[in-house]
This record gives C-alpha cells, sequence and structure tokens, in this order.
C-alpha cells in the first residue's frame, strides 16, 4: 500500500482529545493494524474500515475511511 496522506475531522479530533488518543497513536493503528474489518461506505465515498490493534495490553480501535491515498480518520476508542 502507498503511504496514506492522513486527514482528521473536527469529531474525530474531539473525540480523541476526551478519550486522551493521539492522532499519531490513531495513525499507527491504521498502518500497522493487528485486524482490520470492512465497513461500508463513508462519507467521502472511500471504504470504511474499523482496524484494532493490541496496544500495552488493551485494544485501540481506529475508524477511518480511505480513498486512494487519503485516509480520514473517524474514530477511535479503547475497547473493553
Amino acid at each position: 500500500m502507498s503511504a496514506l496522506r492522513f486527514h482528521t475531522t473536527r469529531h474525530s479530533a474531539s473525540r480523541a482529545s476526551e478519550r486522551n488518543l493521539s492522532f499519531e497513536d490513531l495513525k499507527n493503528v491504521v498502518n500497522y493494524p493487528d485486524s482490520k474489518q470492512k465497513s461500508g461506505r463513508g462519507a467521502h465515498g472511500g471504504q470504511l474500515t474499523v482496524f484494532r490493534k493490541s496496544v500495552e495490553g488493551k485494544t485501540l480501535v481506529a475508524v477511518a475511511e480511505t480513498k486512494n491515498q487519503d485516509c480520514w480518520i473517524v474514530t477511535g476508542y479503547y475497547e473493553n
């Protein structure tokens, strides 16, 4: 896969801040996931995907829309 150009939205930036997640953490999950699951189409016409990665004993989830080399982080959270 080519290098992705990452974008954020007001929603994802505020949610990440509320959940003490950094944009870099979420980019890392997208770039190096332990698993990923396709989940429909996004607002930009791209593929919505749920990415998961184990981080310090917890599962960090990043939901992102990818289209060509663009990637919009939709939201992120730690799974229980």
